[in-house]
């Protein structure tokens, strides 16, 4: 996951000190979307993981 953080961030690096040119802008972009990949992902299953619990807890499924 940490590889994705140093990824999203040399996207942001890249579009923010590179000229102003569509090549720049659409590298950037792809680094930025690769390396959000594990964020999103780890955020939808901790969000699986707690509707989980919640059922654990309650017996009720709140989904």
């Amino acid at each position: 996951m940490m590889f994705g953080y140093v990824l999203e961030f040399a996207g942001l690096l890249i579009m923010a000190f590179t000229e102003t040119s569509f090549a720049s802008a659409v590298a950037g972009l792809v680094c930025l979307g690769i390396g959000g990949i594990p964020h999103n992902a780890g955020l939808f299953a901790m969000v699986a993981d707690v509707i989980d619990y919640g059922e654990w807890k309650t017996g009720v499924r709140l989904s």
